[in-house]
């Protein structure tokens, strides 16, 4: 994320460790979210070819 840097510098930059801290808290629930969203969203893809998981583009009329 290009934002992140920026942001935790900010966070860092107040000399407040809390404010860091809750940043990393916000931070690891976002990637439980997106973790969820891959487990309902995601394409079983272990093990298997990328035909099989992808119709390719040059079958396409």
């Amino acid at each position: 994320m290009v934002l992140a840097p920026w942001i935790f510098g900010s966070l860092i930059g107040t000399g407040n460790p809390m404010d860091v801290f809750y940043g990393y808290c916000f931070a690891a629930a976002l990637l439980f979210v997106a973790a969820g969203i891959a487990i309902v969203f995601g394409v079983k893809a272990e093990q298997r070819g990328l035909e099989d998981v992808a119709e390719p583009l040059s079958a396409q009329a």
